[in-house]
């Protein structure tokens, strides 16, 4: 996102967030955390259910990276629902040189996975 998207879409929220009511703020915010709490959950075991090699550098979005390949940990076994589609993933991650932030993440699913038990299975070939 550039700096002008951001700002725009930063707006956008803070007008919606003037006209709620305090109910909607209240729910709106525990939508947030829970989602944020569950990114968090995602990353941790991101580190124990993946093997990193680093392939080499490049240049992504311009900004100088590293490109990392990553793989299912053979024996790594998912905590729940949500972490199970870990297991079935290979892909690639850009890491900037300066700040190491995530730059770009691209995955493929290489067999089908269901996640939560029956609301959506994500098939082989998915990105």
């Amino acid at each position: 996102m550039t700096p002008a998207t951001l700002r725009s879409a930063y707006l956008s929220e803070a007008l919606r967030g003037s006209k709620e009511t305090s109910g909607q703020h209240e729910k709106r915010i525990a939508r947030y955390e829970s989602e944020q709490r569950r990114n968090r959950h995602l990353l941790k075991e991101m580190t124990k259910s993946f093997d990193f090699s680093l392939r080499g550098e490049g240049v992504k979005d311009g900004l100088e990276t590293y490109i990392l390949d990553i793989a299912p940990q053979m024996g790594y076994t998912q905590k729940d629902c949500l972490t199970r589609v870990l297991t079935a993933m290979h892909g690639t991650i850009w890491i900037d040189k300066q700040s190491f932030g995530w730059v770009r993440t691209e995955a493929v699913v290489v067999h089908p996975v269901m996640v939560e038990d029956f609301f959506a299975r994500v098939e082989k070939g998915t990105r």
